[in-house]
């Protein structure tokens, strides 16, 4: 199904979970000043985004830049979608995953050192 540049803005911004405000800001920390309302009119399609704009939005989000205006690129912004949908999916361990689990602690614990509360104070 064929998006519009106001709906490909929409949907790259509610993927990475930021608000209007909070993507405004991000922006004009990465160089390109626009505010909240402006966000807005461009994904109401009120506005066109000026390049500089698309260019600071792909990099803010990773998404690619080609998909964002023409619809076609790259399909990375559905990736991220699917992580996302996957990291908020309940997590089911299965019954044989135990000694995996345990391997894991493991290197962690390797990882971190020594337990000093295990080695006692002095």
């Amino acid at each position: 199904m064929q998006t519009t540049l106001p709906e490909r803005l929409n949907a790259v911004r509610e993927a990475a979970g930021l608000s209007q405000r909070k993507l405004a800001e991000r922006i004009t920390r990465d160089g390109v000043a626009v505010s909240t309302q402006t966000v807005m009119r461009y994904e109401l399609g009120e506005r066109v985004p000026p390049a500089d704009y698309v260019a600071a939005l792909s990099c803010v989000l990773s998404v690619d830049a080609a998909w964002v205006v023409l619809g076609a690129g790259s399909d990375a912004h559905r990736r991220l979608e699917a992580i996302r949908a996957i990291l908020d999916a309940p997590v089911v361990i299965a019954p044989n995953a135990s000694p995996v689990l345990d391997a894991v602690e493991a290197v962690q614990r390797r990882k971190r050192g020594p337990d000093r509360r295990a080695q006692g104070s002095g």
